[in-house]
């Protein structure tokens, strides 16, 4: 029902234009949009198939020195 003014009809406002903010709006979306197919296109070039293991690190069961460590003093006799 609409608001009335002493017995008649008020007018409806007019509806807000679209400014340059709605404009940039769309033009995000369409870079949005581009920037997702480019991605898809970049991501599809790869192939499926799993890729290999990586190579086997360094043993971890020992802890690591550290760089200023002295080194352990040999046996004399080993050496002989």
């Amino acid at each position: 029902m609409p608001a009335t003014i002493r017995g008649r009809a008020r007018p409806s406002p007019p509806k807000p234009k679209a400014d340059a903010y709605v404009g940039m709006l769309f033009l995000s979306l369409l870079a949005l949009i581009v920037g997702a197919v480019f991605l898809w296109l970049d991501y599809s070039q790869y192939d499926a198939k799993k890729l290999p293991a990586p190579p086997a690190g360094p043993d971890r069961s020992s802890p690591a020195k550290a760089p200023g460590d002295p080194q352990p003093a040999k046996d004399a006799k080993k050496d002989m």
